[in-house]
């Protein structure tokens, strides 16, 4: 599907001229970030690299300048490695198993050397041991999305569950431009049932090429079995 054919199933639930189409627009903004509250998708996937200031523990994230990573739409981190420019591997660096409060605890404020762990601080990263040398860094993380900017372009979300977009845009148009809160609950009962599809995917997208390692004990023989056949979903 393309978005102008979202945009008019939408404008054609309220009848062709009952929608501005400013109150479009938002409603289908709003639609999107519906969707993408509920969970770090595969489309919001995106991948930053950079490089630390010796001396620098915190990187700012959603602002420029300075030693700030200019991620304007930063959601949440994935992952995060280091290494000094003329190694060949990439060394991982812990992000979200570690508090602030039990990082400053665990390391010396002026404790410095290669990162070890990456703590997100609400929009600021803090490595520690404090960086003592320009590492190269990669950051992979998700992204809030912005809808097409063309009428007549798609992407994963509106290709594959363009059903959650409408569902949420409508849940938008009732509860803020008609005020009917009792039909913002029915699209939004709609939208619950299209997230456990789009969650099902998502994971099969996580675990597909994945393998599960079973050690060898007693007299049986150790496995590889494939997570995505293994029945991990909810909701079906």
């Amino acid at each position: 599907m393309k978005f102008f054919q979202v945009k008019d199933v939408v404008r054609e639930h309220h009848g062709r001229l009952g929608v501005p189409s400013e109150i479009l627009t938002l409603a289908l903004d709003s639609g999107r970030r519906e969707v993408e509250k509920s969970g770090n998708w595969w489309w919001e996937r995106a991948t930053k690299t950079f490089n630390t200031t010796i001396d620098t523990a915190s990187y700012p994230i959603t602002t420029s300048g300075g030693v700030a990573l200019n991620l304007p739409k930063f959601k949440d981190i994935r992952a995060l490695k280091v290494k000094v420019s003329t190694d060949k591997r990439w060394e991982p660096v812990e992000v979200g198993q570690m508090t602030l409060e039990d990082a400053e605890e665990t390391y010396a404020t002026d404790e410095k050397g290669t990162p070890e762990v990456g703590v997100i601080d609400n929009v600021t990263l803090i490595f520690f041991p404090i960086p003592d040398k320009a590492f190269n860094v990669k950051m992979w993380h998700w992204e809030w999305t912005d809808n097409p900017t063309l009428n007549t372009v798609t992407d994963d979300l509106v290709d594959r569950f363009p059903e959650a977009l409408i569902y949420g845009a409508l849940i938008w148009t009732y509860e803020i431009y008609l005020k009917d809160i009792q039909g913002a609950t029915y699209w939004r009962k709609l939208l619950e049932m299209e997230l456990v599809k789009i969650r099902r995917y998502n994971l099969k997208r996580e675990w597909q090429d994945r393998i599960e390692l079973v050690p060898m004990q007693g007299p049986f023989a150790r496995t590889r079995t494939r997570l995505s056949n293994r029945k991990i979903f909810w909701g079906s």
